[in-house]
């Protein structure tokens, strides 16, 4: 029989997968250019979670940065919404082993220490928390508008609908013809909040009512690298916009989509000048050239 593999080594194969499989995809899971003011915390005792924790909790993009256990919900009068989905974390736990000498009875303390994990649920998952028990977080809104890139926004012919919440997530949604923005309070600087509009509406222009791009309805789980072209596209058109409108872009989430990209380069040649060729294409669309 063979040997089952320790929970330590079985707890960093996953918890690695994880981080690795977001990687593939191109992202710096935990990098984002915009933020949510105090790090993931546990609601409980308002500590934020550290080492590779925070990285793990910082990978999901909820509205709120607090996190509890099971339990801790039903602690506070509170429960776990049937169907959420709980997030892994991992602690140690120190065990201590005394053993007494047959002889001498002298009596030696072992310290062993042990890895185990537990899930953890974001506030937003749940039903009933008291509302006085959730921190109340204050974002300083230090954004200002970029008279450039506000007037290639307002200038864009037919544009898809814009909206904006405290929802921490950027995207396009083709279905609903609607781009979703995170406040401009929570982005780190002006220049992010624009370079991500930009993404998104470079997206949009592949819409059955504008481009008309194929690439708009894949998924990362399509089996191909149609996925990874409608990014490379979006990354391109968004580089374009961006230095029309004189901004400098934050590069660390552009170059990690590059490791994604390598892989599909490889299986199609073609694949990066195709998508220049599609990424000026809806840039000049937004920009009414």
């Amino acid at each position: 029989m063979k040997p089952e593999r320790p929970i330590k080594n079985m707890l960093y194969e996953q918890v690695t997968s994880q981080i690795v499989s977001e990687l593939e995809l191109g992202k710096i899971p935990w990098v984002k250019p915009w933020v949510m003011g105090i790090p993931p915390s546990n609601l409980i005792s308002g500590k934020p979670y550290q080492g590779i924790n925070h990285v793990l909790l910082s990978m999901t993009d909820f509205e709120s940065p607090f996190f509890l256990t099971f339990k801790q919900a039903k602690q506070l009068g509170g429960f776990v919404r049937k169907g959420e989905k709980g997030y892994r974390v991992i602690y140690w736990k120190i065990n201590k082993l005394v053993k007494t000498d047959s002889v001498t009875l002298e009596e030696t303390e072992r310290k062993i220490p042990l890895l185990r994990a537990y899930w953890v649920f974001n506030v937003s998952q749940c039903e009933n928390i008291p509302a006085d028990k959730i921190p109340v977080i204050e974002c300083p809104d230090c954004f200002n508008p970029i008279e450039t890139a506000e007037k290639i926004v307002s200038n864009m012919p037919n544009q898809p609908k814009l909206e904006h919440s405290n929802q921490s997530k950027a995207y396009y949604s083709p279905l609903l013809d609607r781009v979703h923005m995170p406040n401009t309070s929570l982005f780190k600087s002006t220049q992010g909040y624009y370079d991500t509009l930009f993404h998104e509406l470079i997206h949009s222009t592949g819409h059955e009512t504008r481009l008309n791009r194929d690439t708009l309805q894949a998924t990362r789980h399509d089996g191909n690298n149609q996925y990874d072209k409608e990014e490379l596209i979006a990354e391109i058109g968004g580089a374009f916009l961006s230095a029309t409108a004189g901004i400098t872009r934050e590069i660390k989430n552009n170059a990690a989509y590059i490791q994604g990209w390598l892989s599909a380069f490889k299986d199609d040649r073609n694949m990066l000048i195709q998508a220049a060729a599609k990424a000026t294409k809806a840039a000049n669309y937004i920009l009414n050239n």
